[in-house]
């Protein structure tokens, strides 16, 4: 089954497929299907049913039993809060900023290594650039678009600061969203916290030039993103 919107033609089952990050489509090396997700109506009818199918048969969404909150997570999300504040009136957000130098390596490490499994031989310079100007666009609209939500349903939350503080965070977020931290729920946090630390299976060492990038570069064209949300 298919869903048209104008020229983008997008098969139902792609919310499956992408699922949990819209972002999966990154991996596929169909530019015309990536772009058309930027397509408002396209970003409509994805985030809908993308529910839908989480909460098909009460599976996949993780809800305490004294709530009704769910949570979506997708870095799609950063160029759709229009589409977001439009599809779930009274949505609640969070948007987490790090700095988007590393998080573009991370990512892009990522995708030229998933590349291996359909590509050969992989355009490591092509996925690289792909990406990048990707991550600059969404960047862009969440510079653009970061005041749609209102104030009192949505909060800025540095990587820093969450690093420094991971539980208190944690408890802001709840508090924006009305649910109480139950002293099970704090406790279960702070256990999973002890078992996860940061490096405790090693790190990956990537850097800007196995992929063909220029820091400099990249850090002029993130600049806008840094001076608004991590200065």
């Amino acid at each position: 089954m298919v869903t048209e919107f104008g020229c983008a033609v997008i098969p139902r089952e792609m919310t499956i497929v992408t699922e949990p990050s819209a972002f999966g489509t990154a991996l596929w090396p169909f530019t015309e299907l990536r772009a058309s997700l930027t397509l408002w109506a396209a970003m409509n009818w994805f985030h809908t049913t993308r529910f839908q199918n989480l909460h098909f048969g009460g599976r996949w969404v993780t809800t305490s039993a004294s709530s009704s909150s769910s949570m979506l997570k997708s870095p799609q999300h950063l160029e759709q809060l229009p589409v977001l504040d439009k599809v779930f009136p009274g949505v609640a957000v969070v948007c987490t900023h790090r700095d988007p130098v590393p998080v573009a390596i991370s990512m892009v490490a990522k995708l030229t290594y998933s590349a291996r499994m359909h590509r050969s031989p992989v355009p490591v310079e092509e996925i690289a650039a792909g990406w990048i100007g990707r991550l600059e666009l969404m960047l862009a609209a969440l510079i653009r678009d970061r005041e749609v939500v209102d104030p009192k349903r949505s909060i800025d939350v540095r990587f820093n600061d969450f690093m420094a503080d991971e539980l208190g965070v944690a408890e802001q977020v709840y508090g924006l969203i009305g649910e109480p931290v139950t002293d099970k729920a704090r406790t279960a946090m702070a256990d999973y916290l002890a078992g996860h630390q940061r490096g405790r299976l090693g790190r990956v060492v990537t850097s800007c030039e196995m992929f063909g990038l220029d820091e400099d570069e990249l850090r002029a064209r993130f600049a806008p993103y840094v001076s608004r949300f991590l200065s």
